[in-house]
């Protein structure tokens, strides 16, 4: 995990961010669940705005896996 401050950048929207990297989803969704079970999360010390996924590299190792490309169509 990497914490990020975002107070005196964009608009306000957002003051804080995370960046989660992960090899297994499901420890990744266990891993919120547990916060959302916490006294801060539940009694509105902080808020969870937006959550988004991202594969690093995606569309290559679709090609690599699922279309069968190799480095010599690239």
């Amino acid at each position: 995990m990497k914490f990020f401050d975002a107070d005196a950048f964009g608009d306000g929207t957002y003051t804080d961010f995370i960046f989660c990297g992960t090899s297994d989803l499901k420890m990744y969704h266990f891993m919120w669940e547990e916060i959302r079970d916490t006294y801060a999360y539940s009694n509105g010390y902080f808020k969870m705005k937006k959550v988004m996924m991202g594969v690093q590299n995606a569309y290559q190792k679709f090609e690599e896996e699922v279309l069968e490309m190799g480095s010599e169509h690239k």
